[in-house]
């Protein structure tokens, strides 16, 4: 079974190390086009793994080796001075946790058939049907098949006929300057909004709605959660407020204690309810809500409240049993229960996981 490639194996750390042996090489003026790596100075791939080995990004960096080949050639090819800033910038370009297996399939497709740019047109007769060919073998591939032995033996055929015509060497050099004028004239700029905090974007037809990138909070669950704050936010500009990965308005999060009952009664989505109930208090709810007393015994109280749209709040109302050591006083817990619970006797039993005929201790500490 192979296993998935995601960038930087999904940790941040790994991105940061790589970005920081790039910026030490170039600082140190030791990124050098036309080289692989030697004594300590090298190309893109080479100042990234100080080793030459396209292959080493997939262990490494969590990178394809085809998308490391597209780094190189694309350093190799640049201005020197903006080859300077490549790699580091090709680096920190990349968010952790991506899937970039079809960058280069869906680069290789558009290198040979793009009608502006591709090798497509400086091909003539045969060379026409060998690009379409082997065009198809990356098509399989970005849609998940595996080609055939048959087209990969005509695509190889056909490419084989069409290498002994000039207009194979010129598809050459037509498609290494494609590879570069894609970058210079569009990824370049990309690049450089990225790093100005460029977000989401809309190509329309007469301009370009970009969106700038927010700060996130984001929980261990991976859900935008914020206690104190907004999770989602730009810097003076709009706010969104989002408790567990459910949104809310601000004054769940920043002001809990202005919450009143009849708010939390009438909201009707069930999850921000939930929220509601959290930053309110559950115990505190059933006491200021005029909570039904459902039952009653030497265990504890039982009290019910009905919520709309979701499952009745059920809970035991329990007195601890040894005195608080500041006050000296019993103080009374609630403590939430299952609503199917028909008993304070059984709710008690239930909190230590038992049944209610199994629960008889003869002594409480």
């Amino acid at each position: 079974m192979t296993t998935k490639l995601v960038a930087y194996h999904n940790d941040i750390a790994v991105k940061e190390k790589y970005i920081a042996r790039v910026h030490a090489h170039a600082k140190a003026d030791k990124l050098v086009q036309g080289t692989s790596w030697e004594n300590g100075r090298g190309c893109a791939v080479g100042c990234t793994l100080e080793a030459y080995d396209h292959q080493r990004y997939e262990s490494e960096l969590g990178i394809p080796w085809r998308v490391a080949i597209l780094e190189d050639v694309i350093f190799e090819e640049l201005p020197p001075e903006v080859a300077q800033e490549w790699p580091e910038r090709f680096l920190k370009a990349i968010t952790p946790g991506v899937d970039l297996s079809l960058v280069a399939p869906r680069f290789m497709l558009w290198m040979l058939t793009d009608h502006k740019d591709g090798v497509i047109r400086f091909a003539q007769g045969n060379g026409i049907e060998a690009i379409k060919k082997v065009a198809a073998l990356w098509e399989c591939r970005i849609n998940g098949k595996e080609p055939s032995s048959e087209a990969r033996s005509a695509a190889r055929s056909a490419a084989e006929s069409a290498a002994e015509s000039a207009a194979e060497s010129a598809a050459r050099s037509a498609a290494r300057s494609a590879a570069i004028r894609l970058y210079t004239g569009i990824w370049l700029p990309f690049l450089e909004a990225v790093e100005m905090g460029l977000w989401l974007y809309w190509v329309c037809e007469s301009c370009v709605v970009a969106v700038p990138r927010p700060s996130l909070h984001i929980d261990a669950r991976q859900r935008l959660h914020r206690e104190d704050g907004p999770a989602v936010y730009w810097g003076a500009g709009t706010r969104y407020y989002f408790w567990g990965g459910v949104q809310v308005s601000e004054k769940i999060i920043m002001h809990p204690l202005d919450l009143t009952v009849p708010e939390i009664t009438q909201e009707r989505n069930a999850e921000v309810r939930r929220v509601m109930l959290t930053q309110y208090g559950e115990a505190r709810y059933i006491l200021d809500s005029g909570a039904k007393l459902i039952h009653q015994d030497r265990w504890g109280e039982l009290y019910r409240q009905e919520l709309t749209e979701d499952e009745p709040l059920v809970m035991v109302r329990v007195l601890n049993s040894t005195p608080e050591l500041d006050t000296g006083t019993i103080k009374p817990y609630f403590i939430r229960v299952p609503p199917d619970i028909p008993t304070a006797h059984a709710a008690v039993a239930w909190t230590f996981g038992m049944q209610a005929k199994d629960y008889q201790p003869a002594y409480e500490t």
